[in-house]
């Protein structure tokens, strides 16, 4: 990962107890770590930091001297060239959620349509955002190895840019109210996109740009179309796809895996049965039979 606090909190012994990537190099990251101290040296680059456990032994530092503690729930902003420094005196838990400035400007403007550079952070440490934690609950209950849930945790930091932009830089301001749907053109675009790139990792930029909308707004657009969210409908699309291969029966496991977007057989195993209540070998023709003469 090619974020500078990453690369501290690894060399000073932290372990990263989960990691995601995500394709528009956006990135999430649950850290563990307990006695030390942390010097932030102007890293190129935001992180957004929400304590999940613990974290009354952490201390932000000035000038060597401890001036505020952490706890459960604590969000900290740390932007990019900011220098800080910190001590830790008791283990505790916490999820980063590293950008850009350019990611966060493109946001802004698609959705704003206003100049980037009112839409630059500061550093804010030790503050409550309740939105924020109930993002990184949903963050945390998700598994990240699911094709599915890697999109919905796309999906959130989308949301997460626009929550910052809008709530913790100097320009503030309410996100827009979107209504309408997609139109027939724009569903059928985005429904053949799918259904073609399956086997592919799609986030949400991605489908958004197939209509030329920016994620926010192509989110509520679709949901009020299709009645679910784009994660949601790709997970139904890959899973109706999985299934119609086990029936022809003609295709290994692994290989219907890898078509429908899962880089392993495990992973998809764990998916399918979630999806349909059986195993990916259920559904199998001589099984099927098996069963139904049973």
């Amino acid at each position: 990962m090619e974020y500078e606090v990453f690369k501290v909190l690894t060399e000073e012994g932290a372990c990263a107890e989960r990691t995601l990537c995500l394709p528009d190099g956006l990135a999430f990251a649950r850290w563990s770590n307990g006695d030390g101290e942390i010097e932030y040296h102007k890293p190129a680059h935001h992180t957004l930091s929400v304590y999940v456990e613990g974290g009354w032994d952490s201390w932000r530092l000035e000038r060597g001297r401890p001036v505020q503690n952490g706890y459960p729930g604590a969000v900290c902003l740390f932007a990019d060239g900011a220098d800080s420094s910190w001590r830790l005196r008791a283990h505790f838990r916490f999820l980063h959620f590293y950008f850009r400035q350019a990611d966060l400007a493109r946001a802004a403007q698609q959705v704003w349509d206003a100049e980037p550079t009112a839409y630059e952070p500061e550093p804010n440490y030790f503050f409550r955002d309740p939105l924020l934690q109930q993002a990184v609950q949903l963050l945390q209950a998700g598994d990240w190895t699911d094709p599915a849930q890697r999109l919905g945790a796309d999906h959130l930091a989308q949301w997460m840019l626009l929550h910052v932009a809008g709530n913790h830089t100097r320009r503030r301001g309410p996100l827009p109210d979107v209504r309408g749907r997609l139109s027939p053109a724009q569903a059928a675009r985005v429904c053949e996109f799918v259904e073609a790139h399956l086997a592919e990792t799609l986030s949400l930029q991605r489908l958004a740009a197939t209509v030329q909308l920016s994620p926010y707004h192509f989110a509520r657009l679709f949901r009020t179309t299709f009645g679910e969210p784009p994660y949601r409908y790709v997970q139904h699309r890959r899973m109706e796809r999985a299934r119609q291969c086990l029936e022809r029966g003609d295709e290994k496991i692994v290989s219907i895996a890898l078509n429908c977007g899962f880089s392993d057989h495990s992973q998809f195993t764990r998916a399918f049965r979630r999806h349909f209540g059986v195993s990916p070998s259920a559904l199998r023709p001589g099984m099927v039979e098996r069963r139904s003469a049973d």
